[in-house]
């Protein structure tokens, strides 16, 4: 199996067949995705936060997958934690931070996790609320800054946006602010969604 095929596996397979994989070859735990794109960069971390295999996820820590990668183009050079934040998977958000995820990084674009928390991935939430506000928890327990340090808005103004109502809920409960003060970035989210 080669490294795109372990990244596929992943991305498309089980938890189990994935750790089959790996435990037959560890080399597979370094796959970094080399094809032109969006995804090229994105690590077998990466997909493993995102699809929330929390024993994966475990294992490919131990052999040493670098856990602050950023070399992913998608999402303008995104960690695996912004990528479990993303996809509203808690518990894997929980096993990187526990493991050394830096939650001072933030995308050129000046997003952070809990901005991709806010987000929602491509459901703006709706897929897995609970998932979501869950993961919000785990951001602000872990340290994340609530209104910032991300772009001219803070994580608030994106739910707000994309009307992620459970993110917005526990973002109000620890009294995040509304923050929207660059016209640019006015016009920017006036085309998102």
């Amino acid at each position: 199996m080669n490294h795109q095929e372990f990244l596929d596996l992943i991305s498309e397979s089980t938890e189990a067949r994935s750790l089959e994989a790996l435990e037959n070859e560890h080399g597979l735990a370094m796959a970094i995705c080399t094809q032109d794109g969006p995804l090229e960069g994105a690590t077998s971390l990466h997909w493993s936060g995102h699809r929330n295999y929390s024993e994966l996820t475990k294992r490919l820590i131990n052999l040493g997958v670098d856990i602050n990668t950023n070399e992913c183009k998608w999402g303008n050079h995104s960690t695996p934690l912004q990528w479990a934040a993303d996809a509203g998977k808690p518990e894997t958000c929980q096993i990187l931070v526990d493991n050394g995820a830096k939650i001072d990084y933030h995308e050129g674009n000046g997003f952070t996790a809990l901005h991709s928390c806010a987000w929602g991935g491509s459901s703006g939430g709706s897929r897995d609320p609970e998932g979501y506000a869950k993961t919000a928890k785990v951001l602000l327990e872990a340290g994340f800054d609530k209104n910032g340090p991300g772009p001219s808005f803070s994580a608030l103004t994106m739910a707000l946006h994309v009307k992620n109502q459970s993110v917005v809920k526990v973002l109000e409960n620890v009294g995040a602010i509304h923050v929207y003060d660059d016209p640019k970035i006015r016009e920017t989210m006036k085309e998102w969604k």
